[in-house]
């Protein structure tokens, strides 16, 4: 299917008076769909513009390029590092002094007529989601067709999470070397989302585990996710599909979080949603009030 059906959302929120996360979402018409997520690190000064900086970048060479089957991600992310580089510098002067400073993580998918290609460096979720992700019986609390494909790149550092991998003005050519996933497209049963996050939704370094009385782990419940599932199967009980819709809903759920006290850092999250899983969800919307009428 062609990536004009898809729909793209993007949303973020802070509690901090700075929010040093920043998302982006853009169509490239007839080409690509481009989703960015870039987390500002807070033990960086500044960082709040570096993470608007790799987003912006990112999108406007996406929207430069004619053929993303020659794309390489590394030479993509050391072309952002290097003109975050070189806009630091003429803003705020080229010197040693900007060391841990302009830090950031980047998350992007680049969608294609066939397949995703994400790229990473640091923190957070991609996730893969079915487009059947809401037909699960209500005793299954979690779609199980809905996974988490970044393994973070952080180490344990005095019992807290250190990148070492990130995008930075002074930074050494192995720690902007992203790792890369590339996923096809189901375009025959139920479609794909694709999800990128920032840590203050979902991280697998931030989950916290412990042990019972008993000795046996246990993991803590992943109830930010659960309320993402419930909020995105509410965007699809309507419908109209659209960009518009998709952001409301994303900044909906945002709120919730907030509300329910589950928000402790900047929050965001941008949205690739193929027109696959848009013809799927029409149709078991159309199955559910064909039940409802023939029952009547």
């Amino acid at each position: 299917m062609n990536v004009n059906q898809s729909i793209i959302g993007k949303g973020t929120l802070s509690i901090k008076e700075v929010n040093q996360d920043f998302v982006a979402a853009a169509n490239v018409p007839n080409k690509y769909n481009v989703i960015a997520v870039a987390d500002g690190l807070g033990s960086f000064y500044n960082s709040e513009y570096a993470s608007r900086f790799v987003c912006e970048n990112l999108v406007n060479l996406i929207e430069d390029h004619d053929n993303m089957e020659e794309l390489l991600f590394e030479n993509l992310f050391e072309e952002i590092t290097l003109n975050l580089k070189n806009k630091v510098a003429a803003d705020f002067g080229s010197d040693d002094s900007h060391k841990n400073c302009f830090g950031t993580t980047l998350l992007c998918c680049i969608e294609t007529e066939d397949e995703f290609q994400i790229g990473y460096l640091g923190n957070g979720g991609i996730f893969h989601i079915r487009g059947n992700f809401n037909s699960f019986p209500g005793r299954f609390y979690l779609p199980w067709n809905s996974i988490n494909l970044l393994n973070p790149h952080s180490i344990e550092q005095s019992g807290k999470n250190a990148m070492y991998k990130l995008i930075e003005p002074n930074y050494k050519i192995g720690q902007i070397i992203p790792s890369v996933i590339k996923i096809r497209k189901d375009k025959l049963h139920f479609g794909d989302i694709i999800m990128l996050c920032s840590d203050g939704v979902y991280s697998y370094d931030e989950v916290q585990m412990g042990k019972d009385p008993n000795g046996k782990i246990w993991i803590s419940g992943e109830e930010a996710m659960e309320k993402f599932y419930k909020h995105l199967n509410r965007y699809f009980s309507n419908k109209e599909f659209t960009n518009e819709a998709l952001d409301v809903v994303i900044n909906e759920y945002l709120e919730d979080l907030k509300m329910s006290d589950l928000i402790h850092d900047d929050t965001s999250l941008a949205l690739v949603v193929s027109g696959k899983v848009q013809s799927f969800q029409l149709d078991k919307i159309a199955k559910a009030e064909n039940g409802k009428n023939t029952q009547n």
